[in-house]
């Protein structure tokens, strides 16, 4: 490893000295100064302001309060980055020491306020300039009882530090916490260095495929909870379907009771892209017989300032105020496939038309990905730079974005193909002129992975074009949308923004049911959401939603709908739909309304 990972089992605290108390007293720590607030993480490390009702929902839903003996509980924020949480537990036990007595004006007493949050408030951050600032919120919410202190200096020690508190070395110097909260980096995979991705690969059972970085803050907070312990993060809520939150999964379900689960639909960190879930859950013995009986939570969705109108923490006294969309599951109905958490009358209507419909890898299809060339910006050109070079190296070429229902609408840019039609390359001096152009960016391509590591031309794109394959007449639809957009093409190429389906029947047939408002339903519950209205459709899950089979339709039927899609009227089409599968006017209004 290099030297900037290797860390001590004991790491040093971090000490406040007179000086920067005297820096927090002329310049108390302002949000709005602060890297990270609004959602914008800190530059290379994934930190970002955690909004204020987001921290008091997790601490009041894990018990964190002053009605509780918190004065004798241990608490960690494992990535503290602008202290949010942190400045509010300070606030709490130090409310809590107040009410039960103390006055922060009495030295003695300051002395024990100090001492009480010093031993039992702890922090961590890879970042040093987040456990500085951390530090700095928390002098300043106890600036008065810290002046009255014997001023040695430094004045006292905080359990912040600065390292990384995922490695295998990285030492607490206590068996667990009571308490667990956080905002973990929003990492993804790619960005971690290759040395410390190995690390935790050999090391976490959540770091599999392509993890994101929270799940491996996940089950190390998990490993550090005391059993009975309580646990609160907000994080990506991709770990609910995504292949690599499988493990993630099965620890959660294996080791703790979930006490909610809180989708946020509105965006507080819009800065970066992910569509955030609060967790709350409870760490259990498993040596118990108890261990997972008829464990039940709750699911909901909500905005960030409705979460004062939920509350999860006593099971006997939950409530959800203003019709709040809150749904209570077992837990044993869970298991480490994808969660597929919705509510009662979403998941009743899904049920009832999956009931009458087929698989849609039961048809004669194939769901192909479209091209990717590694360099976007050079293979795809517009009509003006198409006219100077040779026609015959180049096609249409079609992207998620120019795919409507029924239509597409083709902005005139085309992909360079460096591919014969039996998917030989070309020799490019053959294309002087697109030579010269692709020779401009030669350094750039040459530097692709499929160049580097697959022994790829210069020249040729990440994928090989089949380009009889790929011009067929087929049905496309974007890979991220937030409606269901398919249209029929042929004669160009999709780019990897869309999928094509390649059907043996009638296309015709086909996409007036993929363009009806029973497939928008059946699509948007059962796709992941990405973002608030938004979906990505992958291969994998569309192969597996429900579809007409063709064989129900009468000779009439087939008519009519040929006849409606070439009129692009979608509204008779899912009129048609609903007769073909009776569907009751109840459920129809819930998949019009969802």
């Amino acid at each position: 490893m290099s030297n900037e990972f290797q860390f001590g089992e004991n790491p040093d605290k971090f000490e406040v000295t007179k000086d920067l108390i005297e820096e927090v007293k002329n310049n108390p720590p302002k949000l709005d100064d602060l890297d990270g607030y609004q959602g914008h993480p800190i530059k290379g490390v994934g930190d970002v302001y955690t909004p204020v009702e987001i921290v008091t929902f997790i601490l009041d839903n894990i018990g964190f309060n002053k009605e509780a003996n918190i004065e004798d509980r241990t608490i960690i924020d494992l990535s503290c980055g602008t202290g949010s949480f942190i400045r509010e537990i300070v606030r709490r036990i130090r409310s809590r020491l107040i009410e039960k007595g103390l006055d922060p004006s009495n030295p003695e007493d300051a002395e024990t306020i100090v001492n009480t949050i010093t031993e039992n408030v702890y922090a961590s951050d890879l970042n040093s300039i987040a456990i500085w600032r951390t530090a700095q919120v928390v002098i300043d919410e106890l600036i008065e009882e810290i002046e009255l202190l014997d001023q040695n200096d430094p004045v006292l020690e905080l359990k912040f530090y600065n390292d990384n508190s995922l490695l295998p070395t990285f030492n607490y110097g206590i068996d667990g916490f009571d308490f667990i909260v956080g905002n973990p980096p929003y990492i993804k995979n790619s960005e971690i260095k290759p040395e410390i991705d190995d690390i935790y690969r050999s090391e976490y059972e959540t770091a599999k495929g392509k993890y994101d970085l929270y799940s491996v803050f996940f089950e190390r907070g998990i490993d550090l909870l005391n059993n009975g312990g309580k646990f609160g993060f907000v994080t990506p809520d991709r770990f609910f379907r995504a292949d690599y939150g499988e493990p993630l999964r099965s620890k959660i379900l294996s080791d703790t009771h979930i006490k909610a689960l809180i989708d946020l639909e509105d965006d507080p960190f819009p800065k970066v892209d992910a569509y955030p879930v609060i967790t709350i859950f409870e760490k259990e013995d498993k040596s118990f017989p108890r261990y997972q009986v008829d464990n039940s939570f709750y699911y909901c969705t909500a905005e960030t300032d409705d979460l004062s109108e939920i509350s999860v923490f006593d099971q006997d006294l939950v409530h959800f105020d203003n019709g709040m969309d809150c749904v209570e599951y077992n837990q044993s109905d869970l298991d480490q496939s994808a969660w597929d958490l919705q509510k009662p009358e979403i998941k009743k209507v899904k049920s009832a038309l999956e009931d009458k419909l087929i698989r849609f890898d039961k048809l004669p299809i194939d769901i192909r990905a479209g091209i990717a060339t590694a360099a976007d910006d050079v293979f795809i050109i517009n009509k003006q730079t198409a006219n100077k070079l040779e026609d015959d190296i180049l096609v249409p070429v079609i992207r998620g974005r120019d795919v409507q229902k029924g239509s597409t609408s083709w902005d005139d840019s085309y992909i360079i193909n460096p591919y014969r039609h039996d998917k030989s390359v070309v020799n490019i001096s053959e294309y002087p002129k697109t030579k010269s152009y692709l020779s401009k960016y030669k350094s750039k391509l040459e530097d692709r992975y499929c160049v580097r590591e697959r022994n790829k031309r210069w020249y040729e794109t990440h994928d090989t074009i089949d380009y009889n394959q790929e011009t067929k007449r087929r049905i496309i639809t974007p890979d991220v949308t937030s409606d269901n957009r398919f249209a029929i093409v042929e004669g160009s190429i999709s780019h990897n923004t869309c999928y094509s389906i390649y059907y043996e029947g009638d296309l015709e047939l086909l996409i007036g049911y993929l363009n009806s408002s029973v497939f928008r339903y059946l699509l948007k519950s059962s796709m992941p959401e990405i973002r608030t209205g938004y979906w990505r459709q992958m291969k994998r899950d569309l192969k597996q939603i429900p579809v007409i089979d063709p064989s129900i339709y009468t000779a009439e039927q087939r008519d009519e709908m040929i006849r409606l899609v070439s009129q692009k009227d979608w509204d008779k089409i899912d009129d048609v739909i609903y007769r073909i599968l009776d569907v009751p006017d109840a459920h129809i209004n819930v998949i019009e309304s969802f």
